[in-house]
């Protein structure tokens, strides 16, 4: 029976200490990796000085579970992003207040350079459908959904915020990710937010 015991905890040593290794390399990919990915990629190219992609956006694609907010222009992929989400992002924005990210097609109607956060897009959540069916629940369907950066003065946090879901229902990038697409989408271009 030593002998047991003893051969379990080796086993669970090991395969703590496996996890471990996994959690750090997934940590340093993160962190070190992947934010030069996908701001100097082989779809958007190097971005300039002023954060600006080559190419116009003519539409934006979100992938809620992956995690990604894509540029196109046409069929061409022109940027990709790692997002943060709402937390509690499974499943579509339903209520105000339920912390989820809407699903469906939508546009960005309108900016503010002077919001709460660093710059910020608005997506035309709900749509007439949306607050029909809310009303019909007897609640409010909520809104001020926008693509946005960090809270103003935490723009310090950068490639990490998209770690963990955080918002109230909104599609977070760093600073400087909100730059490139600040520049790239103009007023009026469709957004499909994807489950």
């Amino acid at each position: 029976m030593r002998y047991f015991s003893k051969a379990l905890m080796q086993l669970v040593v090991v395969v703590f200490g496996f996890i471990g290794l996994l959690t750090a390399a997934g940590y340093f990919y993160t962190w070190y990796l992947e934010p030069k990915v996908l701001r100097i990629n082989e779809f958007g190219g190097p971005l300039t000085e002023k954060n600006t992609i080559a190419k116009k956006a003519t539409k934006v694609v979100v992938y809620k579970a992956r995690r990604k907010l894509i540029l196109l222009n046409g069929t061409d992929t022109i940027a990709r992003f790692k997002i943060a989400l709402g937390k509690n992002p499974v499943g579509p924005k339903m209520k105000e207040g339920d912390f989820k990210t809407p699903e469906g097609s939508y546009v960005i109607d309108y900016r503010n350079a002077k919001s709460g956060f660093y710059r910020s897009l608005h997506i035309s959540y709900p749509t007439a459908a949306q607050k029909k069916a809310a009303k019909a629940r007897g609640e409010s369907p909520g809104g001020d959904v926008m693509i946005h950066g960090l809270p103003n003065g935490q723009g310090w946090i950068g490639a990490a915020q998209s770690l963990h879901d955080w918002t109230w229902g909104c599609i977070a990038l760093t600073n400087e990710e909100v730059d490139s697409v600040w520049n790239a989408v103009k007023d009026g271009t469709p957004i499909t937010i994807k489950p």
